[in-house]
C-alpha cells in the first residue's frame, strides 16, 4: 500500500511539475505575446503616421500641381494674347508703310509736274525774251533806217514819219 502511495505521490509530484512547467511555458508564451502585440501595436502606429504624412505630401503635390497648371493657363494666355498684338502692330505697320509709300509717290508724281511746269515756263520765258530781243532788234533797226514810231510787228510803219 505505501509503495502504491510512493508511486501516486510521485506521480502527483510529476504532474504537478509539469503542469507548473507547462503554466511557466504558457506565462512565457502570454508574455512573449503581449510583447509582440505591443510591438505590433507600435507598427501599426508607425504605418498610420507614414500613411498620413503621404497623404499630406499627395495633397501637397496636388495643390502644387493645380497652382502649376494654373500659371502654365495664364502663361498661355498672356503669349497667346501677346502674339496678337504683335500681329495687330505688324499689320498696323504695314498698312502706315503702304500709306507711306503712296504719300512718297504723289509727292514724287506733284515734284514732277512741277517740274514739268517749271521747265515750260522757262521755256515760255526763253521765247517771250527771244520774241522782246526779236522786237528790239526790229526796233533798232528801224530806228537806225530813220523810222519812228512802235517797234512792234503789227505796228511798224503804222505812224507817219517826221518831216
Amino acid at each position: 500500500c505505501t509503495q502504491a502511495a510512493e508511486a501516486g505521490r510521485e506521480r502527483a509530484e510529476s504532474t504537478a511539475k509539469a503542469m507548473a512547467s507547462a503554466h511557466a511555458q504558457q506565462t512565457e508564451n502570454w508574455a512573449g505575446n503581449a510583447g509582440l502585440l505591443r510591438q505590433a501595436e507600435a507598427g501599426r502606429e508607425r504605418a498610420e503616421a507614414t500613411a498620413k504624412a503621404m497623404a499630406d505630401v499627395a495633397a501637397e503635390t496636388d495643390a502644387r500641381a493645380q497652382q502649376a497648371a494654373a500659371g502654365r493657363e495664364r502663361t498661355e494666355k498672356r503669349l497667346t494674347e501677346t502674339a496678337q498684338a504683335a500681329e495687330t502692330r505688324a499689320a498696323e505697320a504695314e498698312a502706315g508703310r503702304d500709306r507711306a509709300e503712296q504719300r512718297l509717290q504723289a509727292t514724287q508724281h506733284r515734284i514732277t509736274q512741277m517740274e514739268a511746269n517749271a521747265q515750260a515756263r522757262v521755256a515760255e520765258a526763253e521765247a517771250a525774251a527771244a520774241a522782246a530781243a526779236g522786237r528790239a532788234a526790229a526796233a533798232v533797226s528801224q530806228a537806225g533806217r530813220g523810222e519812228t514810231g512802235s517797234a512792234s510787228a503789227g505796228e511798224a510803219g503804222s505812224c507817219p514819219r517826221a518831216t
